[in-house]
């Protein structure tokens, strides 16, 4: 399996045989945690921007 970096090549051939999984699958794997984790940090700064318009609001509303 070809990866960009010489030493992560390394990292996920002595990963992937510690779990007993073959490099392609670790990858995938990989990519897919990864992936999730995004997706929830993207929709954690989401709802933090909704709450500071609804802060704002408010503190508009309030005269604040």
């Amino acid at each position: 399996m070809q990866v960009l970096d010489k030493k992560l090549e390394k990292r996920v051939k002595i990963a992937s045989k510690k779990l007993g999984l073959n490099e392609r699958e670790f990858i995938n794997r990989s990519v897919l945690a990864y992936l999730s984790e995004f997706k929830n940090a993207i929709n954690f700064k989401k709802e933090l921007e909704m709450w500071d318009m609804v802060s704002a609001f408010s503190m508009q509303k309030y005269n604040f």
